[in-house]
């Protein structure tokens, strides 16, 4: 059986993709624009999208299409693991800190409370 083939698409700004800039949504500032690696380039699974981008950018955008043949999953379980249990520790710690602070403020409502009812009591 033929291993299944996939295609995606960028957007360069010359022919000679070992030069080119390549297009990017969304930089680090929000802003959209053209960077100089291909990894951090915006990739479109869908040819139309990614040519639609580039009639959108002009005559200067180039399509590029990129084939990929061999796909390898990557078991990252232990790595997803690792983060649920931390992420269950911060909130384990989070709800002790509220839980705390909750007991401070019942302590210094009831002490208040006490203080007001003795003031009204006459002691």
């Amino acid at each position: 059986m033929q291993d299944k083939t996939y295609t995606f698409y960028a957007v360069a700004d010359r022919d000679d993709v070992t030069k080119a800039k390549w297009y990017r949504t969304y930089s680090a500032n929000g802003s959209s624009g053209w960077v100089n690696n291909v990894d951090d380039a915006k990739i479109w699974v869908k040819r139309s999208s990614a040519k639609s981008k580039c009639t959108n950018l002009g005559p200067s955008a180039r399509l590029v299409e990129f084939t990929v043949t061999k796909v390898n999953v990557v078991d990252n379980s232990d790595s997803v693991k690792k983060a649920a249990e931390a992420k269950r520790a911060a909130d384990e710690r989070r709800q002790k800190r509220e839980a705390e602070a909750a007991l401070v403020r019942a302590q210094a409502d009831f002490d208040r409370a006490q203080k007001r009812l003795d003031a009204l009591k006459g002691r």
